[in-house]
């Protein structure tokens, strides 16, 4: 079975990176999923071929995190639209910012659970 590689790739965004998850199908050629957008603005998901991410400017780091056989990727399109967006939770009177990296890991969750991502053997 064919199975393309899964990553977290960051782009610096300020004040902090901004992560996403990067499914490469070849070297240089995959897709992105992300959320973007902000608490005051609201968050949208975004799904899109991205070629070449090391080329952009803001790109910073990718890590291999797993694997995803070629023939779930519509599944991982579809768990990703199913994932809520970020939102803040608030304990006892104290925030927790949530963000596009909290969506990532619930998202690679999701997958994992629905047996859609095989995370590496190393966490």
């Amino acid at each position: 079975m064919a199975t393309y590689k899964l990553y977290i790739a960051q782009f610096t965004s300020m004040p902090v990176f901004h992560d996403v998850i990067y499914i490469e199908a070849d070297p240089g050629r995959g897709w992105m999923y992300h959320v973007i957008g902000s608490h005051g603005l609201g968050w949208v998901n975004e799904a899109k071929q991205r070629n070449k991410i090391e080329d952009s400017r803001q790109f910073y780091k990718k890590y291999l995190k797993g694997t995803v056989a070629q023939t779930d990727l519509h599944r991982v399109d579809e768990i990703c639209r199913s994932i809520s967006m970020p939102q803040n939770l608030y304990k006892a009177g104290v925030e927790f910012r949530r963000d596009c990296r909290h969506w990532v890991r619930d998202a690679l969750c999701r997958m994992e659970q629905q047996g859609v991502f095989k995370p590496n053997k190393e966490r």
